[in-house]
């Protein structure tokens, strides 16, 4: 039981930082052109459905029976690496794009 616990918190760590980045990702959609926020709001709405799958199998683990958590916690792990590796990538691409990484810089002396 503890061994569910204590790997229950580590998700759950995990996602509250992973949860924290994400909203900065949406807030800064106010530094974009209209254009990049059109495209903005189209990652943040797949990376939304990451989440909620996400959330789905964390449920699912909460919900099994003692000895049958650890079966399910593969699915957490892919879902998990799923999100992050979507998230990570957005965030990573959305940034370096010359066009929006000017448009941030214009807008922060203003």
């Amino acid at each position: 039981m503890l061994k569910r616990y204590n790997y229950r918190k580590k998700i759950d760590t995990k996602m509250e930082l992973k949860e924290t980045r994400f909203a900065t990702f949406k807030a800064e959609a106010k530094h974009y052109t209209s254009g990049d926020r059109l495209e903005h709001a189209k990652h943040v709405e797949n990376i939304e459905k990451d989440v909620e799958a996400s959330k789905a199998k964390l449920r699912e683990l909460d919900e099994a029976h003692d000895d049958a958590w650890e079966g399910l916690a593969d699915g957490v792990e892919n879902t998990w690496k799923a999100l992050q590796a979507t998230l990570d990538d957005v965030i990573e691409n959305f940034k370096t794009q010359p066009h929006r990484a000017g448009q941030q810089k214009s807008d922060e002396g203003v």
